[in-house]
Order: C-alpha cells, then structure tokens, then sequence
C-alpha cells in the first residue's frame, strides 16, 4: 500500500513500522509513548542519594550534625567534606602510616617502660606500688613485670608446697608470723559475704576523653540537681557519664522521662556494683585456726626461693598481691614476669595436647604477646593491666604450662 515499506529478507516479505516523525506528540515511536514519564528529580533511589551530590542539601564545609550528648561524646556521625582532587590524575603523597598493630604495640610498650621506672618512683604510681614492683622483681626472672587479675571474692585460700611469707608491700616486713607452711584464709573482713548488691544509673554519653566527660558531668549535675558519676570502661576505653542512683530499673523512671522531655537520646540504664562498706580490711586465718585482724587492706605474698603460690586450688609464678576493691571483696593480683605469663595463655588459649604443632603454637604465642602489650594498663584503675578470663586471655598458671608451648614462648621472644 502507498507509504508503506516493505523489505525482503530469508522468510519471505515483511512490512516495516512507519518513520518517527519528531513532530509527534508521542516522540514518534511507540515504544517512546509507552515509556513511564520520569517525575522530577529523577527516580526514587537518585531522589533519595540526590544530598550527596548537591552542596546545598548537605551542612556547610561537612560540619557535625547536631548532637545531644555534646561535643568530645564518641560515635558521633560525621559528614566529612569533599576533597579537591586537583588536576586530573594527580594525587597528592600519602604520607607513610605505621601498622595500627605495631602502633598500638609501641604505645603500650612506652607506657610499660614507665611501668618498670616505678622502682625510681612516678607521678602515676603510689609509694605502695613502688614497693609491690622491687618485691616482685626478687621472685620472678629478669623482666618485664606484669600484673594479672586473678580471684575476686570474700575469702581466698593461698597455700605453697614450701613455706611462703605474707608481708606489708610497704615495709616488707611479715604481718603476723615470719612464714607459713599450710594453707591460710584471707577474708574481707566487714565486706559482703555475698555478691554485692547492684545499683542503676542512667547513661547519657561515652566520651574518648576524661575531661570532656568531666564537663559533661559537672553541666548535668548542675542542671539536674542529682548525682552524676563519670565511670571508666576499660574495654572500650572511654568514659561514661552516668545520672542518678536507684536500687532498681522502675526507680530511674521519672528521672528518664525528665532527660527525655530535656531532649536527650540515646538514654539507657546501666548497673553496676554498689560500693562496699567503708572500713573493710583483711583477716588471716591459718590452719591451725589461728586467726588475726591485719587492718590492711593490701598485702603480698612472697614463694620460697624455687617455690610457687597455689590461689584457690591453682598454682602461679611471682609473687600475689590481695587487696580490698570498692566493692568490700578481695582481689588477688598475680605480679609476673611477661615471658612467664605467655607459658601460661599460650597453652590455656590452644592446648598443645589438642593441637600438637609447634608452628601453630609459635602463632599464637605472637598473637598472646602482642595482645599483651596492647592492651597493658587496660584495668589500671583496678590495680592489674590484664584479667586472666576469656574476656582479656586465659591464663591457667603455671597449672597450664606444657613443654611444647613454652617452646613456642621461648622461640618467639626477644
């Protein structure tokens, strides 16, 4: 038919669709009519990326978003702003980082070097630290000294296979008598015979240093009129801003619906362990049932020269400090040389007896040291850098010790 195309091909005839013409409403071709009209802006996903490419849909020059918890708090979003990248394919130095590893040993390795100065004294450390450090070095191997948190409770039972002394970190001299040859208890003497009791706070910010947390506490215990603690966490080393106190979650609830009117966010309540009584000190009881009241609330005990410390059915090298925490029970604190404490985590961590194989094992002593050394003074407000559980790294003793792993230790040092 006139103004019709048509084409010849392999099967035979067929007719061609007729040309676009530009004039048509539709854009001249039918599949342009059955198109989806775009609705401005673009499609829903570049509608909703469309602030990271316009300036003006983002704050000035990158600043913060507002935040309640004010500034220093940790985690807070950030908007960077965008670089110049320059002239095409250039691409300014970067300059040369340390790994984050080596970094974080080093740190750690500086603040233990201050650590082993405490024989000459330090701003940081008390003359009883002092004393405690000179003492330790006597039982353990030439070193680095490295204090382990051990047993937390009412009563702990120290005994040695030789006799063992119990002395005044301070003087050094024996607190009762000169030496025992059995087992001794050393209990809390007016502190909770049972777990302490916990008591709620509400958290209002975690901040990255301790003064921004202590402007922060005093605002709000001016404002609010009740009390505001700033408490340290070690595992994530940052400080907490905490308000009031309540013996249960339901006696926070006025305060929490007050910080939220206040526009606060991010609120939630926290428990921690309340305090001890005041005046808690150590009591010694030997096996023959002779009993004294010390009135100290530090002491340490010394091994016979060859000989080792047993804590509550484990034995353990250097020397152990016990002393009264804030919650009214006695810690004990196990004051060894480094290399001797990695004899103990790398078998407790991978046991040579599951996993006999002496490469693997050189791998994880690495890996102890270097978590070692990193997280060094970690528990520093508790009086130890490291805690002997999962939750730090398992240290059995001198009880988990093993030929095969102090191999690795001992391959892998210096």
């Amino acid at each position: 038919s006139p103004g019709r195309i048509v084409e010849a091909g392999p099967r035979g005839r067929r007719a061609l669709p007729p040309a676009a013409d530009p004039g048509a409403p539709d854009g001249g071709h039918r599949r342009d009519a059955r198109k989806r009209a775009r609705p401005p802006g673009g499609s829903r996903g570049a509608r909703r990326r469309a602030h990271l490419h316009d300036p003006a849909g983002r704050p000035e020059g990158g600043e913060p978003a507002a935040d309640v918890r004010g500034p220093g708090a940790v985690g807070l979003g950030r908007r960077r702003p965008r670089r110049d990248p320059g002239p095409r394919g250039a691409r300014p130095p970067r300059p040369p980082r340390e790994p984050v590893i080596v970094a974080s040993v080093r740190r750690a390795v500086a603040a233990l070097a201050i650590g082993a100065t405490l024989v000459g004294g330090g701003a940081r450390a008390s003359e009883i630290d002092d004393a405690l450090r000179r003492a330790s070095v006597e039982v353990n191997p030439p070193g680095t000294i490295f204090r382990i948190g051990l047993n937390l409770g009412h009563r702990l039972m120290l005994t040695s296979d030789r006799a063992y002394r119990v002395v005044d970190p301070l003087s050094g001299q024996p607190v009762w008598k000169d030496s025992f040859s059995g087992e001794v208890a050393l209990i809390a003497q007016g502190g909770p015979e049972q777990d302490p009791a916990s008591v709620y706070r509400i958290q209002v910010g975690a901040y990255a240093t301790a003064e921004s947390a202590e402007d922060e506490r005093r605002k709000l215990a001016s404002s609010l009129g009740v009390p505001v603690v700033v408490r340290f966490v070690p595992d994530r080393g940052s400080w907490r801003v905490r308000v009031g106190e309540a013996k249960t979650r339901a006696g926070l609830a006025p305060l929490l619906a007050t910080l939220r009117d206040s526009g606060k966010k991010g609120l939630w309540i926290a428990e921690e362990t309340a305090p001890g009584p005041p005046g808690v000190s150590i009591r010694m009881v030997d096996s023959s049932w002779d009993t004294l009241a010390t009135s100290k609330t530090r002491l340490l005990a010394l091994p016979a020269p060859g000989a080792l410390l047993k804590l509550e059915g484990k034995t353990y090298r250097g020397a152990i400090e016990f002393r009264v925490d804030a919650s009214g029970r006695i810690r004990a604190i196990n004051w060894v040389e480094m290399e001797s404490y990695l004899r103990a985590v790398v078998p407790s961590e991978l046991g040579p007896e599951v996993w006999p194989q002496l490469e693997a094992l050189k791998a994880q002593a690495v890996a102890a040291r270097t978590y070692a050394l990193a997280n060094a003074l970690q528990f520093d407000d508790e009086g130890f850098d490291i805690c002997a559980t999962p939750r730090c790294q398992a240290y059995g003793g001198a009880s988990a010790e093993h030929p095969l792993s102090d191999r690795a230790v001992a391959a892998t040092g210096g």
